[in-house]
């Protein structure tokens, strides 16, 4: 969500997350030599970071959430010492608060009582080197072997190893970043879905693209080759989408026509994306934030 504005340790930086049922954690740190965006950067070869201290309030009454909580907060916050606030007899790698921090803790406190002073900082162009890889991983993937030592992909590493923005532009990878692809019809009523990511390989004439639209809302394109050779035989000519749901762990491939088709309920029950489709937008119930009252 950002870090602090002004941190209850001197000299570390303290980065507020919101957990699975609204749980408030904090991550004190040394600070980071990029604080571009908040959480850890890509390290380059040999470079460490400290690994920090978590401190945890749960928000959630109801034990069906306590396990989902605690696995998400360990899971994101790889070798840092972890710590529950508001909790008894924390299970691993969870500890409890030695005295030392006591103070600490008393000071995170009184922080959540009150509305949170945060900072938030992001670079303009913060999803292009991601779409880079993106579209190096789907070219590998997707397109004949060639592609891997071709021009195209030579170019798309350059782009993703150029740190300065301004240098990245002279690289001349066509495309747009988040939050400046142009309007367009397809991109905001045929592909987008709420309940994951689609992501669209697409046959432009000139070049093949790469379209990923992130929860319905979050869309940027690259190309992955200007090559025709490289993606001949391979992409068929209305292209190829991939529908993700991230919350079944789950993924299905679709030629466009048959995804617009089961997007608008025009094929039969049995249809394999269709079911895919369905199941992901009517999940389970999940059980109340609270427990119940006896």
């Amino acid at each position: 969500m950002g870090c602090l504005s002004e941190s209850p340790v001197a000299g570390k930086t303290c980065d507020n997350w919101v957990g699975p049922t609204g749980d408030q954690i904090f991550h004190l740190h040394d600070p980071y030599p990029d604080l571009e965006l908040v959480g850890k950067p890509l390290p380059a070869r040999g470079q460490t970071f400290d690994p920090g201290m978590v401190f945890l309030f749960m928000r959630a009454t109801n034990p069906a959430w306590h396990s989902c909580i605690l696995k998400s907060v360990a899971a994101g916050f790889e070798n840092a010492q972890l710590y529950i606030v508001n909790g008894a007899n924390p299970p691993p790698p969870f500890q409890k608060i030695p005295s030392e921090l006591e103070s600490l803790k008393n000071r995170l406190i009184e922080i959540v009582q009150e509305p949170l002073k945060l900072e938030f900082k992001m670079a303009a162009d913060y999803g292009d080197r991601f779409l880079s890889k993106l579209a190096l991983g789907f070219g590998g993937l997707l397109l004949k072997s060639d592609f891997k030592v071709s021009q195209d992909a030579k170019r798309l590493r350059g782009f993703l190893w150029e740190r300065d923005s301004e240098k990245r532009a002279t690289l001349e990878v066509r495309g747009a970043s988040f939050g400046s692809l142009p309007k367009n019809a397809t991109v905001e009523r045929v592909l987008p879905w709420a309940p994951g990511h689609v992501i669209y390989i697409a046959d432009m004439g000139e070049f093949l693209s790469l379209i990923p639209i992130f929860y319905g809302v979050q869309a940027a394109a690259i190309e992955i080759a200007r090559d025709r050779a490289l993606w001949e035989g391979k992409i068929p000519a209305e292209g190829i989408i991939y529908v993700i749901a991230p919350g079944f762990k789950s993924w299905m491939p679709a030629k466009l026509g048959h995804y617009i088709a089961a997007r608008i309920g025009q094929l039969p029950e049995t249809d394999e994306l269709e079911q895919f489709i369905k199941v992901a937008e009517n999940p389970p119930e999940l059980p109340p934030f609270e427990a119940p009252k006896s």
